[in-house]
């Protein structure tokens, strides 16, 4: 059994014993009605009227979030490159300016700290964007590194949002006439918004096309009400992570955890072998023909909604526990990703999974290949934390 948070989606609300902190776009969110809540120390909106009518604005048009919550570090130069490649699982001479790059910051025994996307914005600059809630361990392991120096954190002077949907590329259009936007997932381009330089990356954690913005945080609300005034729809993190569940995609303090690995994820393929600095290289390798739990999809047969902590039974016999799960408003029914262990799984295999603490609610749940939505207009491996 993988060892994790108890920690599911209707939780999303999570206890902060400090002040929590805001997003420069909070007063919008106040405005818009949105329904406010902690999460990973910040005050951030978890839905403005419902979390399917969201979800599905982004399925069929056009979304946009405050993901300005994740941290943004900025490296730059020789030494710069030199820590990336320390402290990530990334190839950082393989990823050319212009693009973007999936990968991990593992911990010594080659567990994950947190998953990552790198943004190359020059040929000798990059931006790594980290989980909300693994910011401050991401720049304390660059601290016990001692290249501390060689990092600037502007997540605070910075704002991020995610425009996501089919018809993103209409949307913005209006909003930034002339742009050339990459056809290519995992792209990235250095752009000009009314006089306001932008960083613009097409990734995204929803399987539709759309990409990410990042701009100076005294500019952000109005880019955002520029993209809503074309005709997006404010989504909150419940449809966010509705979206991604989808799509099939991890989530770090669910899938992802600083006791499980990358091979257990089915993410072995952004452990980049050419990088022969990063911290935890030769645990996570030596882990990885181990007989441990792996990740599942799994869909309910019949009527039921699985959550996160919920059991996963084979003949009754405990085989593993659900780390995401939620009802889809796509496919209307119940959808899961669980760990199970290692030689118990094939597809199109059925298990039972019950409450941990009421064995009397149980489901019938059929393991099925990822992502759970097919027709998502990119679906592409996971494009950002």
């Amino acid at each position: 059994m993988v060892k994790r948070a108890p920690f599911e989606m209707r939780n999303l609300v999570t206890s902060s014993p400090v002040p929590l902190l805001r997003t420069p776009l909070f007063n919008r969110h106040v405005s818009l009605g949105a329904r406010m809540a902690p999460f990973a120390g910040f005050e951030m909106p978890i839905m403005y009227r419902s979390i399917a009518e969201e979800h599905n604005a982004v399925r069929s048009g056009c979304g946009i979030f405050d993901v300005s919550h994740m941290g943004r570090l900025r490296f730059s130069g020789t030494a710069g490159y030199e820590l990336l490649e320390r402290l990530t699982t990334i190839h950082v001479a393989s990823v050319g300016a212009g693009a973007a790059r999936y990968g991990f910051v593992l911990t010594d025994s080659g567990g994950i700290l947190d998953d990552v996307i790198l943004f190359v914005t020059h040929a000798a600059e990059w931006v790594l964007v980290v989980n909300a809630g693994n910011r401050h361990s991401v720049v304390e392991h660059i601290r016990k590194l001692e290249l501390h120096p060689r990092c600037l954190d502007d997540t605070e002077s910075t704002g991020m949002v995610a425009v996501q949907g089919p018809t993103t590329r209409a949307v913005l259009r209006q909003v930034m006439p002339g742009l050339a936007i990459p056809e290519r997932a995992n792209r990235v381009i250095d752009a000009d918004w009314r006089g306001t330089p932008v960083v613009i990356s097409t990734t995204g954690y929803t399987g539709e096309d759309g990409v990410e913005i990042i701009a100076p945080s005294g500019r952000i609300e109005a880019l955002w009400d520029s993209v809503i005034e074309a005709g997006a729809v404010p989504a909150g993190l419940g449809a966010r992570d509705t979206l991604r569940l989808e799509m099939g995609y991890p989530l770090h303090g669910h899938e992802l955890t600083e006791e499980t690995d990358p091979w257990q994820a089915g993410l072995g393929w952004a452990v980049d072998r050419r990088n022969e600095e990063f911290v935890g290289r030769s645990a996570v390798f030596s882990r990885e023909n181990d007989r441990t739990p792996r990740l599942v999809a799994l869909k309910a047969a019949g009527r039921g909604i699985p959550r996160a902590g919920n059991i996963v039974e084979d003949n009754g016999t405990v085989v593993g526990d659900v780390t995401s799960g939620t009802f889809s408003p796509s496919l209307r029914q119940g959808i899961a990703l669980a760990y199970v262990d290692f030689g118990a799984s094939s597809p199109g295999k059925q298990f039972s999974v019950r409450d941990r603490e009421s064995g009397s609610r149980r489901m019938t749940m059929e393991q099925v290949p990822a992502p759970f939505y097919r027709t998502g207009t990119r679906r592409s491996a996971r494009n950002a934390s």
